[in-house]
């Protein structure tokens, strides 16, 4: 059940008709060693994720893939590693569902919404304060027909997404014991 599942996420939030994620899925199940040697892969570190991916490791591999070509991001389960993350995130997100957005207002509308304030977040209880921020650009999406999911994969990290509505009822709607979506409001 888990290829399917991750073949439907990875249509729902790769934007570039998600050729590579079919490549790379094949060649895990039959030819893993070129995931590690042939030279269009060396980009990524999939040898670590190799191990157990038909053992319910192939989320992991889907991560590696699409964290790394900037389909999905990692945000600490405390906050933003850097000022700005989910904001420039986000704003590359909606270039890509919405090509004629002007991405300059965008991500400083988002870098607003989002900054830092370390009087509002004495309010938040640990970890409640980057769920704050992620409800807040929910709210900013909304509008434009987008919604920011999250892959909840057991980490304590969060692994955020954009994709369009339709498609996150979609996902919603995934029943994987590997993995669950969900939205953030």
């Amino acid at each position: 059940m888990s290829a399917e599942n991750i073949d439907l996420l990875a249509k729902m939030i790769v934007t570039d008709g998600h050729a590579a994620w079919a490549d790379i899925y094949q060649k895990a199940m039959n030819e893993p060693g070129e995931l590690i040697h042939g030279p269009q892969y060396q980009k990524y570190d999939f040898g670590r994720y190799l191990d157990n991916v038909h053992s319910g490791g192939l989320i992991d591999l889907f991560y590696c893939y699409a964290y790394h070509d900037g389909y999905i991001d990692m945000v600490d389960w405390r906050g933003e590693d850097e000022d700005g993350q989910i904001a420039s995130f986000v704003a590359r997100r909606i270039g890509a569902y919405r090509s004629k957005s002007n991405l300059g207002v965008c991500l400083s509308e988002l870098e607003k919404l989002t900054q830092y304030d370390e009087e509002t977040n004495q309010d938040f209880a640990a970890g409640d304060y980057v769920l704050q921020q992620f409800a807040l650009v929910s709210g900013y999406l909304a509008p434009l027909g987008l919604v920011l999911g999250g892959i909840n994969i057991g980490w304590d990290s969060y692994l955020i997404f954009v994709t369009t509505n339709e498609n996150m009822a979609v996902l919603e709607a995934i029943d994987d014991h590997h993995f669950t979506i969900h939205g953030f409001d």
